[in-house]
């Protein structure tokens, strides 16, 4: 599993945790990593690896966890995600078809996109070729 732009390592440590066969790589700025460092205990460092980079300029090969925002005229908590992070971060939220977009500069695919009830939809990026 990759969390590209996974902060401190606060979800994929509470996954790791309840997946013990499960290995790892967070993916984040340099002086976010150098944070996660400092916080995340041995057991899951141990089986992530922590890696520093850009996600504008490359990724690893991922799956991509995140909130879709839905088509226009429905109603979604992916909307309301997408104002809060636009005000506190300047971020935002993106819908199917800007995942797949991106994905596809990134040279990646969308194989398929799994939707999940009231949280973030998984989707399976592969590289195209």
């Amino acid at each position: 599993m990759v969390d590209v732009a996974g902060g401190e390592g606060i979800l994929i440590a509470t996954i790791l945790r309840r997946n013990p066969a499960l290995h790892a790589t967070l993916f984040e700025l340099e002086h976010v990593i150098a944070s996660a460092c400092t916080k995340l205990d041995r057991a899951i460092v141990s089986r992530c690896a922590l890696v520093a980079g850009d996600f504008f300029k490359a990724v690893p090969k991922l799956l991509v966890v995140e909130d879709i925002v839905c088509d226009r005229n429905r109603p979604c908590s992916a909307k309301e995600g997408d104002i809060l992070m636009m005000v506190r971060t300047g971020g935002r939220n993106r819908t199917d078809r800007e995942y797949r977009d991106l994905l596809a500069k990134s040279g990646f695919a969308a194989a398929r996109v799994i939707p999940s009830r009231g949280g973030p939809s998984i989707i399976e990026a592969v590289p195209r070729g």
